[in-house]
């Protein structure tokens, strides 16, 4: 590792990040779309403060200290890791991490036993539109090593609040909070538990510009955090919801400290209301009013098709048959979902009856069965001005939100789709090519497509350095 390549394999960070933060779950429909809601603009940046500590947690760390020349931090045993401003990184006679990539600006020091984390932020003087970076160390108790190196690549481009950060350890765990994410580690092996950086994922059904219908992933600025037993809380502003007239509105986060997971200890589950899943037909695509002609009223959805969106899930019904399909459904929306399920009747030939349900579909689990360690033929995805099509990819990423189709389907006594061999025979499912050697898969449920390539999408923050 020593060369600016391994940092940023094949382009840089801010080019590399761009599809994954730019890309979200989406419902492709011919000639119609929706979009996030324009002219939002961000929240004032919290200051990322540590809490006192509860009793039952390790010390914390106080936060990062500059770099003034050549520093020394302490690391045990008389003995001293050398940070120099031109990233340089040395044990002893052991260097750890080369210079060339970036100048070291600041550290931070935290005692985990006999061992010590170090953590260095990094910044580009040369290229300042580039974010910065992280790199964290396990320096050995007694041995001149590192039990594990590892970069932290950047949650957002062009955005120097990279280099904002505290650690909190918690046992087996270290929590690294920035003002735009919550990344977790495993303490013995350096590894990513989990990330958080987005609030309350849903599809975006009331606008339309392009050709795209995406699940929006709004964005938090994060601030105050602490540890408390099995939960990790932070202090967050939803940074996409402030407006002119609008104050930023605070949240408390509360994160299952083992996955990450959304939970609702001390604070209240919102409810997730049902919002009619085709009704973006009903609005004429934006038009700007340049040289080109005004765009032409969207189409409406296939016949027959009826759905709503309780979240980023989406439940879908044919009035033809009386059958329908619910995907991707959102543990935290689970009680919403049962319930709009069970009650809603549609009419059928004239007569008012019951969805028949016929699956609860986990599309990420079902890509990981169909194609995790097989080469399958591939394919091109479906078209045709019929067709509807929502594509998942990072519907739910960094959000805190999974899908949770076993109880959802237990309460409606129906299956949960999570492997090939479960899908019912009206549902089919196909693998479709990805630019290069990508894969993903597309289940075919009348002229409705559900797609997700997040299986193949690498979805860590950390490389490790060997």
């Amino acid at each position: 590792m020593g060369t600016a390549a391994a940092l940023h394999p094949g382009m840089p960070w801010h080019r590399a990040l761009l599809p994954v933060l730019l890309s979200s779950a989406c419902a492709t429909a011919h000639a119609y779309t929706a979009e996030s809601a324009p002219g939002r603009t961000s929240a004032p940046t919290p200051t990322a403060r540590a809490a006192r500590a509860p009793a039952d947690t390790p010390p914390q760390s106080r936060g990062p200290a500059p770099i003034v020349g050549d520093t020394a931090v302490d690391v045990g045993n008389g003995r001293s890791l050398r940070i120099q401003p031109d990233g340089a990184i040395s044990l002893g006679d052991t260097p750890l991490y080369f210079a060339g990539i970036g100048s070291a600006k600041s550290y931070e020091r935290i005692a985990l036993g006999d061992d010590t984390l170090v953590v260095v932020g990094f910044a580009f003087d040369d290229q300042p539109s580039e974010p910065g970076y992280l790199v964290a160390l396990r320096i050995d108790g007694t041995e001149d090593r590192a039990r594990w190196r590892l970069q932290i690549r950047p949650a957002r481009p062009f955005d120097p609040s990279v280099l904002t950060w505290r650690t909190l350890v918690a046992q087996t765990r270290l929590v690294i909070v920035q003002p735009d994410r919550v990344l977790c580690l495993d303490a013995a092996t350096g590894e990513q538990r989990w990330a958080f950086g987005h609030d309350r994922p849903r599809l975006l059904t009331e606008s339309v510009l392009g050709d795209d219908m995406l699940v929006e992933r709004p964005r938090l600025q994060l601030g105050e955090a602490k540890l408390l037993r099995d939960r990790v809380i932070v202090e967050a502003w939803h940074s996409d919801d402030v407006g002119p007239l609008r104050a930023p509105e605070p949240a408390t986060i509360e994160l299952d400290l083992a996955t990450g997971h959304r939970v609702f200890v001390d604070t209240a589950r919102p409810r997730r209301e049902p919002t009619p899943l085709f009704a973006f037909n009903r609005e004429p695509q934006i038009w700007t009013g340049h040289d080109d002609p005004p765009p032409r009223h969207p189409d409406p959805p296939p016949p027959h098709l009826g759905g709503v969106a309780i979240g980023p899930s989406a439940l879908v019904w044919n009035t033809a048959t009386g059958e329908g399909v619910i995907v991707n459904p959102d543990a935290d929306a689970v009680p919403e979902i049962v319930a709009f399920a069970r009650d809603h009747r549609i009419d059928v030939g004239g007569v008012n009856r019951a969805v028949r349900w016929l699956a609860v579909v986990d599309t990420y689990a079902l890509a990981e069965s169909a194609l995790a360690g097989k080469t399958a033929k591939a394919r091109a995805p479906s078209s045709g001005k019929d067709l509807v099509r929502l594509q998942y990819v990072f519907a739910t990423l960094d959000t805190g939100a999974h899908v949770d189709a076993d109880a959802v389907a237990r309460a409606l006594g129906i299956t949960a789709a999570r492997r090939v061999a479960e899908l019912p025979g009206a549902i089919a499912l196909r693998v479709i090519a990805e630019p290069g050697d990508g894969r993903s898969i597309e289940l075919a449920w009348g002229a409705m497509r559900f797609a997700d390539s997040r299986w193949r999408v690498n979805q860590r923050a950390v490389d490790p350095l060997e």
